[in-house]
């Protein structure tokens, strides 16, 4: 009975959701006939996270904002635990220009498809390397209009919430783009929603750590490139391990 208890629980909420994510996917459809603006689109993004983690019942604990210069554009590299990890770093990171990199197999979805299709993010289609090299140019390129990449290295979700191996890409955007990258360390989402189980946690308290920026002015090779996303993966693997039990 517990357990049916739990499924209809998460059904509840998630319903919520996807009718919250409905409404802005409209919202900003209609919007974008009159006013094409990448940052009406983010404000309605940051309202659209700042809905799913009430729904969830999520208090954000951000630590470190002051780390960080508003004005100056930076890449995010945050662990990725949970299909929540989104709207806790858009709300964390309101103040900022933020775009994310999606697959595009997502713009076949209706209504939501097209909302990404018209939103200044970065779709990239893993299956196919140009398009993929295409998407980084992309990001380079908004980087020069002050947008601030939210990059999950891993690649895809934890599936026991471990810090999981890092992939080049966004150390490839580092490099070429020569601005600073901000290790971010998410510690709770896993448990608020965790990778392939229908089980909440209903109220939680997420931390977001935003750690020192690291500073990226200079030409980089393969063997920096790794060297960076070595230093990144430790920061953030530290400060996972200092934080997750307090």
């Amino acid at each position: 009975m517990r357990e049916i208890f739990e499924k209809l629980k998460v059904y509840y909420k998630l319903s919520f959701v996807v009718a919250v994510t409905i409404y802005f996917a409209i919202k900003v459809i209609i919007s974008h006939f009159f006013f094409r603006d990448k940052n009406r689109y983010r404000k309605n993004a940051t309202k659209w996270a700042t809905l799913v983690n009430r729904i969830f019942n999520i208090t954000i604990d951000v630590q470190g904002l002051e780390n960080l210069n508003k004005k100056d554009t930076y890449i995010f590299a945050s662990n990725h635990q949970s299909l929540l990890d989104i709207p806790i770093l858009f709300q964390s990171l309101k103040d900022f220009n933020y775009v994310i990199i999606y697959k595009k197999e997502l713009e076949k979805l209706p209504v939501f498809g097209y909302n990404l299709k018209i939103s200044p993010f970065i779709s990239i289609d893993r299956a196919d390397p140009r398009n993929a090299m295409a998407s980084i140019e992309t990001t380079l390129n908004q980087m020069n209009d002050n947008d601030a990449p939210i990059i999950f290295p891993e690649g895809t979700r934890s599936f026991d919430g471990k810090l999981g191996e890092f992939k080049r890409g966004a150390f490839l955007i580092a490099s070429r783009s020569k601005k600073p990258i901000v290790p971010i360390t998410v510690i709770g989402s896993a448990q608020v929603l965790p990778k392939h189980t229908l089980k909440i946690k209903t109220k939680s308290t997420v931390k977001v750590i935003i750690n020192f920026p690291i500073s990226n002015s200079n030409i980089m090779d393969r063997n920096d490139e790794r060297a960076l996303m070595n230093k990144v993966y430790s920061i953030i693997k530290l400060s996972f391990e200092e934080n997750f039990q307090n």
